[in-house]
């Protein structure tokens, strides 16, 4: 087994306290004359805060282990595994599930029948409880074999191997329906990592005919959680392709009652935060402020019970959860608040490029260029949007990309940068015709710029032609498809901000009262 040079050291930095104390009692206990060459290891690799093999070397120059360091910590990786098994598997249904499997099929062989029967029943009694719907089917074949010999020796009935065969095939239908859903939600979250349905309404059309029977369904009382969660995400996804933002926040209410009411918050953490992060954005661009604030305010709650201490470790998490704190502060139209949140993600995630998945450095890049664009730092609006541009991928978050490409030339275009204008409209152009399709405020925008800004600066003239821009984003944005695809760049709001002369920050502020007086 090869390690790559500081893989010991990241799984080492990955372990939580009580994990490192058991893992030395573990070593202790299961390397004779050893241990202490490993602990030491051990520890000295933890007290790095970047791996230096040659500083392990110097420091136990004295010690004969340390001349076999490539295998001394390829056996300390798999000790500390080993380690992490025993440790979890107290703790982990699935473990305890496949212990007593394998403490099932020692005793059978040892020709202990009863005994045999009761761990695979431990296992079911696990399983079911745990809704590890994957591992029935080979226990429940286990059970059928063992009812069968069991009714040969008259310790069984006819009726009690019915009873595991109906419960066989009850599983069997319940992972049927599982999968179904799965793999309905997989392939909407693929197109919606891509961006591909913000300029593909006709996708939607071909999804309702492939899936439209199966997402009306209705998921039944003695599905599993899992089964139940699956389903609501698919339909809430296939919600948010069509732009319907009011049955996607009533979808994510139902399946967040249903994990608050059968207390899976905690076992299924992951999936409830990321629950309350798509509720809480979806309130914000309905423009629900209650609603907004009500669930706003419990993912607050949830990431700071669960994920705040773990913050670097959980990035993927931590990136959404910021994401939705400071869009939700740029509504608000506190865009200083904002940028001071988005400094913060910047500290615990360090370089996108580096420290993050494709998907979320696209976002990570766009968060700071609007971010500091909307505090009226254009400067360094600008200096994100070209970090973005140089580490190019379209193949993640092209709606991202598009609207980068907008918010490249308004920024230009209050720098007064006029004479690259031309060329970066060019460029808006190509790019965007790429993708098959110009939405109308993009062509609008780009035609106002190349043909109004750049050749009439005169301000009253702007004035005029920002309001009739403003009236012609009026009409464009009551197409639902339109209007889901800016929302993370707010148009109408920058027009209005040239229209009454005022800073873009201070028309956020204004909107967001005037709604919450509503």
């Amino acid at each position: 087994m090869k390690l790559a040079p500081d893989y010991l050291f990241v799984l080492i930095k990955s372990l939580t306290k009580t994990e490192k104390r058991y893992i030395k009692i573990f070593a202790s206990q299961h390397t004779i004359g050893k241990e202490n060459n490993y602990i030491k290891l051990f520890d000295a690799i933890d007290a790095q805060k970047n791996y230096d093999e040659e500083k392990i070397k110097a420091k136990f120059k004295h010690s004969s282990f340390i001349s076999r360091i490539s295998s001394e910590k390829v056996y300390l990786y798999k000790l500390v595994l080993k380690a992490l098994r025993v440790y979890h598997s107290a703790n982990k249904g699935k473990m305890q599930v496949i212990a007593k499997l394998e403490e099932g099929g020692i005793l059978w062989k040892k020709g202990l029948l009863k005994d045999s029967y009761k761990a695979i029943k431990k296992a079911e009694s696990i399983a079911n409880k745990s809704e590890l719907l994957h591992l029935l089917p080979p226990i429940y074949e286990e059970l059928m074999e063992h009812t069968a010999v069991m009714l040969h020796n008259n310790n069984s009935s006819v009726d009690e191997i019915y009873g595991v065969f109906e419960n066989y095939n009850i599983v069997i239908d319940q992972l049927k329906r599982y999968t179904q859903y799965w793999m309905i939600l997989q392939e909407l979250i693929s197109y919606n990592i891509r961006g591909v349905m913000a300029r593909d309404p006709d996708f939607v059309k071909t999804l309702e005919q492939k899936y439209g029977s199966i997402l009306d369904d209705v998921p039944r009382d003695s599905d599993s959680y899992k089964t139940k969660w699956t389903f609501y995400r698919a339909r809430q996804l296939a919600y948010h392709l069509s732009s319907d933002l009011s049955q996607c926040i009533t979808t994510l209410e139902t399946i967040i009652q249903i994990a608050e009411e059968g207390n899976y918050t905690n076992e299924y953490s992951r999936q409830f935060i990321y629950l309350l992060n798509d509720v809480s954005a979806f309130c914000i661009l309905d423009k629900n402020n209650k609603l907004a604030d009500k669930y706003v305010n419990k993912y607050r709650q949830f990431f700071e019970k669960n994920y705040r201490n773990q913050a670097s470790k959980y990035k993927g998490i931590t990136t959404f959860y910021y994401s939705v704190i400071i869009f939700y502060q740029q509504y608000q139209g506190d865009t200083s608040s904002a940028l001071k949140t988005m400094n913060e993600l910047n500290e615990i995630i360090g370089k996108p490029e580096h420290n993050s998945s494709k998907y979320e450095a696209v976002t990570l890049y766009y968060m700071n260029a609007y971010a500091n664009f909307c505090d009226g730092n254009l400067d360094d609006a600008l200096s994100w949007i070209n970090r973005m541009f140089n580490n190019n991928n379209i193949a993640f978050r092209r709606d991202i990309h598009s609207l980068a490409r907008i918010l490249n030339i308004i920024i230009h275009f209050e720098l007064e940068n006029y004479e690259i204008l031309p060329y970066q409209i060019q460029s808006a152009y190509r790019f965007l015709l790429k993708l098959d399709k110009l939405y109308p405020p993009e062509k609008r925008i780009l035609d106002f710029i190349r043909k109004k800004l750049i050749k009439n600066l005169d301000r009253r003239s702007l004035t005029d032609a920002f309001k009739a821009l403003h009236e012609q984003l009026k009409e464009d944005f009551k197409d639902s498809y339109t209007k889901q695809a800016f929302v993370y760049l707010d148009l109408q709001s920058w027009l209005e901000s040239k229209i009454h002369k005022k800073d873009f920050k201070t028309i956020l502020k204004e909107k967001y009262l005037a709604n919450e007086s509503l």
